[in-house]
């Protein structure tokens, strides 16, 4: 089962939903989009160990899981693609430096999106993978500041 655009040039391509889902400017709550690129991800782990015959299945659920997020949690920004996420590149650290950092950090969601960031960038470099990772790095709080799975509960307001 593919994706809008899979018979097009590469450069018209829509590559699916890891490609196009990476955190949002700090007004739009970033973890929920995380999972936008780890689902993804996993899916892409699972996949080849899955009956052949779950394959279609499984994408499909995928893609239905992933229109939903983008309804939900998302906004018009046509610029995505350029200005966006170039915002984060001049302080980008090298790679390498991305998942020590992601530990540091402490946070549960900065700690998958980081490792899924950094394994879709081995599979298909692009600058917005790493970007992405830094950029959540920066915007979901620290473990150690309130951050994680009891950082956000129901009456408290996101953190800032």
């Amino acid at each position: 089962m593919a994706g809008p655009g899979a018979g097009a040039p590469a450069a018209e391509r829509d590559d699916g939903p890891v490609r196009r889902r990476l955190p949002r400017p700090p007004e739009v709550y970033p973890v929920p989009l995380v999972h936008g690129v780890t689902a993804p991800a996993a899916v892409r782990i699972l996949l080849p160990h899955l009956p052949h015959e779950l394959h279609e299945p499984t994408l499909a659920r995928l893609w239905q899981v992933h229109t939903a997020f983008l309804l939900a949690f998302t906004t018009d920004r046509r610029d995505e693609g350029t200005a966006a996420w170039r915002s984060e590149v001049p302080d980008l650290p090298p790679t390498d430096e991305l998942g020590a950092r992601a530990a540091e950090h402490g946070d549960e969601h900065v700690i998958k999106f980081t490792e899924a960031c950094l394994r879709e960038y081995a599979l298909r470099p692009d600058p917005r993978y790493p970007a992405a990772a830094f950029a959540a790095q920066r915007r979901i709080p620290r473990l150690d500041a309130g951050g994680g799975a009891g950082g956000v509960r129901p009456g408290r307001p996101f953190p800032a």
